[in-house]
């Protein structure tokens, strides 16, 4: 009688039955390690000095030198970010909705800018408040989607955003799209601090422009801007639905998409 195992042809099988048991043991073993050692080789996040993959495709070295360095915003690295939503739904009176958790930046003031001839150079600047809104925060995949606007102006959505981060501290960057007169405006933002049950405290935000699809009044590639809360402390409020807004005096800048604007004054 003969049996194959593996590709293992093994003759007199009652004869030499132990033989045959003997090499199947061998190869389920050697089976079971190679299913080991595929999963130890198939790490998927494979974070890499506290940044993910995803944030590694999305910010290169020179990015990352001039968010942290020139526009001297906090990157908070790891691989084990809070849960926002968790911490700042407990207890809370506003800002939590089925639709995420909110928290707004008020006042809104520009921090440092790396755009030529900037004429906020110098920061101090004042800008509508900004809300931001989390949700959908997957802490297997490090993934968040993030909402932020203006109360003139429509919300800007990320394309997919990717939170990291170590205790109370986490970044997240999420790129953003405009559509403009037929072409595609693309840029990088980051939103970083430290969240407590009430709210995000020492809270940045900077935006990059990527891709200003050759529009003249935009910052250029690889310039940008960056901004924090003039209290220090991003508070929960209320996602603005369908609320209305005046600027408060005249030192108040544009919303949003004017963050991308060369001229913002």
């Amino acid at each position: 009688m003969n049996v194959v195992v593996r590709g293992i042809r093994i003759q007199n099988y009652v004869k030499h039955g132990i033989h045959f048991f003997s090499i199947l043991l061998i190869s389920l073993m050697v089976a079971s390690c190679g299913i080991l050692s595929s999963d130890d080789d198939d790490d998927p996040i494979g974070f890499e000095d506290g940044l993910s993959p995803q944030v590694r495709d999305m910010v290169d070295d020179e990015l990352l030198a001039v968010l942290e360095d020139s526009l001297q915003v906090p990157v908070h690295r790891g691989d084990n970010p809070p849960d926002l939503e968790a911490i700042l739904s407990g207890g809370a009176l506003k800002g939590v909705t089925l639709e995420g958790v909110s928290v707004i930046m008020k006042p809104f003031i520009m921090l440092e800018t790396v755009v030529p001839n900037d004429p906020c150079a110098g920061g101090g600047c004042t800008f509508w408040d900004l809300y931001l809104r989390m949700s959908s925060q997957d802490l297997v995949n490090y993934e968040i989607d993030i909402d932020m606007r203006h109360v003139e102006e429509p919300q800007h959505t990320g394309l997919g955003g990717y939170i990291i981060g170590e205790d109370n501290r986490f970044s997240i960057f999420a790129e953003q799209e405009q559509h403009r007169e037929g072409e595609i405006v693309r840029s990088v933002n980051l939103f970083s601090g430290i969240v407590t049950s009430e709210g995000i405290e020492d809270p940045h935000v900077a935006i990059v422009m990527v891709d200003n699809a050759g529009f003249e009044d935009l910052i250029p590639d690889g310039s940008g801007r960056s901004f924090e809360d003039g209290n220090g402390f991003a508070e929960l409020a209320d996602w603005p639905e369908d609320q209305t807004t005046a600027k408060i005096d005249g030192t108040m800048q544009g919303g949003f998409w004017h963050l991308l604007l060369k001229d913002n004054e």
